[in-house]
């Protein structure tokens, strides 16, 4: 069946493109607070166009709590008003791109498919171009860093990542883990051949190599994530096989937990058997533990574990915050902290409260819920979404939450069984046409 275009469809297919150049190239040209300005925009427009494919019961409310809550915020604890606007903006623009691109994906499944399918080489060739260069930035020169002006250029280990923009480490490693189970993706619904064979091998070199440089620029995040996308990835494509089986669910999801406790001994094993790795991990607990202890008097990636420590510890900011619309979230020692504004999950729960982050797992568990249904894979997806949230700027970068959605794309096909390199019949083949296996899920789930 051809899928035929109509006006919206150029419309979205625009907005896709902008979603997608938001992670590549526009950090890399320093011009992406212009363009998130533009991106919401676009989206606003469409949802004007048809506001019917985008409110609804999983999203109305979320919007709702949060805007709310960061008005009686503001109008309980003061500040200034151009403070509040810039501290929600940053989080809001991620949170329209995240509903716009979610609701798309439930109603217009067929549209996404053909998106990822026509772009499959893109996705591939631009990665090839950013191996030689990454390669020549792990040798010490930081070549084609990008246009930013005014960081510090001692911060060496920080400029191994491509075209990604200065700094850019997260998400070079968010574009590589979606590309690397695309890719996974692609392979597992393709026929055996000397080619395929040949793609995934250089798949899997590609993903060992760069876990292997990690060692090297203190990329400490990456391994944490290709545990958590492994996990992810895993669940959702073993699902697949018995979402129609209702009597299974209880089996598959204990299965699941046996499953990830020996895949976590074994990784371990297996990674201690590995000095520069065992190495990593024990850096990553140190940061962990010394940031809960020290807090606001630790420095560097200890920082983010610290301002959660810090915010939960003190009686004045646990619940509503110091106030987001009295402390920028983007400023240099904030509240003693040298890099405050380097995690979301900690500066919005200092400035915010646990109320505000509350807000942020709400929104993102009801936007789940869209097109997971209530059971184990939103809360899988919610927190993974919580743990990007405590280690990276996942929504005041929103190039890091693109990255992330697109791999959620992935993961719906999966878990639907939708092979979008074979057939170009998928419209409407979403929640809404499962809705009875789904609701009966739930109950169980």
């Amino acid at each position: 069946m051809k899928i035929r275009l109509n006006k919206n469809d150029l419309f979205d297919n625009l907005i896709l493109w902008c979603i997608v150049l938001q992670i590549v190239i526009i950090r890399w040209l320093d011009l992406h607070e212009p363009f998130s300005i533009l991106l919401a925009a676009l989206i606003a427009i469409r949802i004007l166009i048809k506001p019917s494919a985008f409110i609804n019961k999983y999203t109305f409310l979320p919007c709702v709590l949060f805007a709310g809550y960061s008005v009686f915020n503001y109008l309980l604890l003061g500040g200034e008003i151009y403070i509040f606007l810039k501290n929600v903006w940053r989080i809001a623009k991620a949170l329209i791109i995240a509903l716009y691109f979610l609701c798309l994906l439930k109603s217009r499944t067929d549209l996404i498919a053909k998106f990822f399918r026509n772009n499959f080489k893109f996705f591939n060739i631009y990665m090839l171009i950013n191996i030689p260069i990454i390669i020549t930035q792990l040798s010490g020169h930081y070549i084609l860093l990008g246009l930013r002006q005014g960081y510090d250029p001692n911060a060496t280990i920080d400029f191994v990542s491509g075209l990604f923009g200065v700094f850019g480490m997260p998400r070079l490693n968010l574009y590589i883990l979606f590309l690397f189970f695309f890719n996974l993706y692609y392979i597992k619904g393709q026929k055996k051949s000397y080619k395929n064979t040949v793609f995934k091998t250089i798949n899997y070199i590609f993903m060992l190599f760069w876990l292997i440089a990690g060692t090297t620029t203190d990329n400490k995040a990456l391994y944490i994530l290709i545990i958590l996308y492994i996990g992810i990835y895993f669940c959702f494509s073993k699902y697949s096989k018995i979402k129609n089986k209702i009597e299974a669910h209880f089996w598959f999801w204990n299965k699941m937990v046996f499953a990830g406790i020996g895949l976590a001994i074994v990784s371990l094993l297996i990674v201690y058997s590995y000095a520069p790795i065992r190495e990593m991990i024990d850096s990553i607990i140190f940061n962990i533990v010394h940031g809960a202890i020290y807090m606001n008097r630790t420095g560097g990636s200890n920082e983010r574990i610290g301002m959660i420590f810090y915010a939960w510890t003190n009686p004045d900011y646990r619940w509503l915050g110091a106030g987001l619309a009295k402390y920028e979230t983007d400023l240099s020692w904030g509240f003693g902290f040298a890099h405050f504004g380097q995690a979301d999950f900690g500066v919005y729960m200092v400035v915010g409260g646990t109320l505000f982050i509350i807000t942020l797992i709400y929104f993102f568990w009801k936007l789940n819920n869209m097109i997971y249904g209530k059971g184990m894979l939103s809360i899988i997806m919610v927190i993974a979404s919580m743990i990007l949230l405590v280690y990276t700027q996942f929504l005041t970068d929103a190039a890091l939450l693109d990255a992330f959605l697109l791999f959620q794309a992935i993961c719906y096909f999966t878990v639907w069984s939708i092979n979008v390199f074979q057939s170009e019949n998928y419209r409407g083949y979403s929640l809404d046409k499962s809705h009875l296996i789904t609701n009966k899920i739930n109950k169980i789930v």
